[in-house]
């Protein structure tokens, strides 16, 4: 669910700038605004950290509890090759938090949809799926909402698997 897109605002629905957004506590020292990105019910913004302008998508989530639910099982999951990587996380004033998330160019619903995949790759990818929900059962975490859409796919073709806000 996180798309690179040319050209966009730079801004955060709802807001005249990125200026609320603190700086991030360790790795990436400074967030600079970056593309604004819509997929489906979810709002997704990439930005770049200033060091090393490497690309992160954040995720806005106005529930707490799915907000914590997810901060806490991507912890738990921190080191898993097939999990997508959190950076950082805050809160902000309106009680909403963001996640600093690894940025994934496209998800697994958007390869099928452009032409589908061939033999090798689905069962390269199935392998990856199943040791991403394997790492999860190991850490007593259950997913409850695995789909195509949740599997992002990075640039070398690695599977990993996103949205833990309902487990």
């Amino acid at each position: 669910f996180f798309y690179l897109v040319s050209g966009g605002s730079g801004l955060l629905p709802g807001t005249s700038t990125m200026a609320f957004l603190p700086a991030p506590r360790a790795a990436l020292s400074v967030l600079v605004p970056g593309e604004a990105v819509v997929h489906g019910a979810r709002g997704a913004w990439v930005s770049r950290g200033a060091g090393d302008g490497a690309a992160v998508g954040l995720k806005e989530v106005h529930d707490s509890q799915s907000a914590s639910r997810e901060i806490e099982a991507l912890r738990l999951l921190k080191g898993s090759r097939n999990v997508v990587v959190l950076h950082e996380f805050f809160w902000r004033e309106d009680e909403d938090a963001v996640l600093v998330l690894e940025f994934l160019g496209t998800d697994l619903a958007t390869v099928i949809g452009e032409g589908g995949v061939g033999v090798a790759e689905a069962k390269r990818w199935m392998v990856q799926a199943l040791s991403a929900v394997d790492e999860c059962h190991r850490n007593m975490i259950v997913h409850r909402d695995l789909k195509p859409a949740n599997f992002l796919v990075s640039d070398d073709g690695a599977l990993k698997l996103a949205d833990f806000g309902q487990v």
